[in-house]
């Protein structure tokens, strides 16, 4: 399976939108529709990576104490 990459930010049709950068299958019929907008050549148009951002967790482990932003500490 050959992958091609869109060129730009693009609605084909009324109902399919292409990113820059997205990899598509070369025999997709939108593809073969529009070569225009595709390339094989080019690796710069990949997105900065297919990796998921980092995700902070949201409650305090054992012993943890968590403030909020802007919070001031409590005096005790």
């Amino acid at each position: 399976m050959r992958i091609v990459l869109a060129k730009s930010d693009v609605w084909i049709e009324t109902n399919v939108m292409i990113r820059r950068g997205q990899p598509w299958d070369a025999d997709h019929p939108v593809v073969r529709a529009h070569p225009e907008c595709f390339t094989d050549d080019d690796p710069t148009l990949l997105e900065h990576s297919f990796e998921r951002p980092a995700v902070e967790e949201m409650t305090a482990v054992p012993g943890e104490v968590r403030r909020g932003p802007g919070r001031p500490r409590k005096n005790v």
